[in-house]
C-alpha cells in the first residue's frame, strides 16, 4: 500500500434515541443546577427539545459495522471503528502494535458542523424511534516522538440519506510505542492548528464548574468510551507533578467530557443570543481528575468568534487551551439561544 494514502474505514453505523441525547446532556452537566434552563436538552417533551451539538463526539465511539445497534451495550476498547483503522496503520509500523499494551491520551479535537443533528421522531407509533447515522474514518497523520506517537484521524458523520452532518478531527497520543517502530507520515488532509494567542485583556466571560465524583463513570456510559483509564488511574501515564495532583487515585476525566463542559459554558455566555454553531476546536494540555473545579475564561475575538481556555482552579494549570468557537446568527429558530 502506498504511504501517500490511508484508506477510509468501511461504512459504520450509529443509532441514537432521545434517551441517548438526554443521557449525554446529563453526563456533561446539563440539568445539574436549580434552574430549569436546560430542559430543552434534558426533557424529551420540552417544546424546544434539541441535541447538544457536541453529542456528535460520541457517535464514532458507538459506531458498529452492523446497523441497528444503539447505545445499550458495553463497548470494547479500543472501539470497533478505532480497531478497524488501527491505532497506527499497519503499513506505517515495522511490527504490529498491540492495543492492550498501549495507553491512549486525547490531545486535540475539532468539529465542523455542516447540518444540525436530526432529532428522533416523537411518533407514538414508533416503539423506539431512532436516528441512524453513517460513520467513516481514516488516519491522516502519524508523528512519532520519544514518549510515543501522535495519531491524527478524520471522521465523517452522515445521515442515512448520505447528507454530511459533521467532520471531526482527533489527535491521540499513543504511549508505550517505540518511535523507531513507526514511520512518520503526513497527508494533505492532516489537521493544521491555527495560530492562537492568549488575549492579554481580562476575559469577557468567566464560568466555574465543579465536576462531580462520578462524572467519568456517567460519561463513559453516555459516550461508549470504556477506556479503563477513566475508572482506575494508571500511574504510568502521568508525570510526577500530575501524580502529586491526583488525590486518592481519582480517575482521569475524558477529554471530550471536559470539552463538552466547556462548550456548555460557552452556551451560557451566548444565552441571550440566537446562534448556529459552525465549528469548535481545542487542545487538551493537562489531565482533569474527577472532582476538579474548572474555570472557563472566554473572549469575544470578533462578532462570530470566541476563544477560550479552561484551567483547574486547584492547581491553576491550563487543562484546555487554544479553544475556538465559530458561530453565526441562527435565523431559523431560537433553540440554541437556550443553551
Amino acid at each position: 500500500m502506498s504511504v501517500e494514502t490511508c484508506p477510509w474505514s468501511g461504512q459504520y453505523h450509529a443509532s441514537y434515541t432521545r434517551k441517548d441525547l438526554i443521557h449525554y446532556a446529563l453526563a456533561i452537566g446539563f440539568g445539574s443546577n436549580e434552574k430549569d434552563e436546560d430542559g430543552c436538552f434534558t426533557f424529551e417533551e420540552d417544546p424546544q427539545f434539541d441535541a447538544v451539538p457536541t453529542f456528535c463526539f460520541v457517535l464514532p465511539t458507538w459506531a458498529n459495522p452492523k446497523p441497528g445497534k444503539n447505545f445499550s451495550h458495553i463497548q470494547p476498547f479500543p472501539t470497533p471503528l478505532m480497531s478497524s483503522i488501527g491505532l497506527i496503520p499497519e503499513h506505517l509500523v515495522k511490527e504490529p502494535v498491540n492495543p492492550s499494551s498501549c495507553f491512549i491520551l486525547h490531545t486535540h479535537q475539532s468539529v465542523i458542523w455542516h447540518k444540525k443533528l436530526p432529532l428522533p421522531s416523537t411518533n407514538a407509533g414508533d416503539k423506539t424511534p431512532t436516528i441512524d447515522t453513517l460513520i467513516s474514518s481514516r488516519t491522516v497523520a502519524v508523528v512519532p516522538k520519544k514518549i510515543g506517537a501522535f495519531v491524527n484521524s478524520e471522521t465523517k458523520v452522515r445521515s442515512i440519506n448520505n447528507e454530511l452532518l459533521c467532520t471531526l478531527s482527533s489527535t491521540m497520543l499513543v504511549l508505550g510505542i517505540d518511535p523507531r517502530n513507526v514511520q512518520p507520515w503526513l497527508s494533505k488532509r492532516s489537521h493544521v492548528r491555527k495560530q492562537w494567542k492568549n488575549p492579554s485583556t481580562l476575559a469577557d466571560f468567566e464560568w466555574t464548574y465543579t465536576t462531580f465524583p462520578n462524572q467519568a463513570l456517567l460519561y463513559r456510559l453516555a459516550s461508549g468510551d470504556f477506556n479503563k483509564i477513566h475508572v482506575r488511574q494508571p500511574k504510568s501515564v502521568l508525570n510526577k507533578e500530575e501524580q502529586t495532583e491526583s488525590i486518592n487515585d481519582r480517575p482521569i476525566l475524558h477529554g471530550l467530557c471536559t470539552l463538552g463542559i466547556a462548550f456548555r459554558g460557552i452556551c451560557r455566555m451566548l444565552v441571550n443570543e440566537k446562534v448556529e454553531f459552525i465549528s469548535l476546536e481545542a487542545r487538551f494540555t493537562k489531565p482533569v481528575f474527577v472532582g476538579d473545579t474548572l474555570v472557563l475564561r472566554a473572549w469575544h475575538l470578533t462578532e462570530n468568534k470566541i476563544c477560550f481556555q479552561v484551567t483547574s482552579k486547584g492547581s491553576g494549570a491550563i487543562v484546555v487551551d487554544e479553544g475556538e468557537v465559530i458561530f453565526q446568527e441562527d435565523k431559523r429558530s431560537g433553540i440554541l439561544s437556550r443553551m
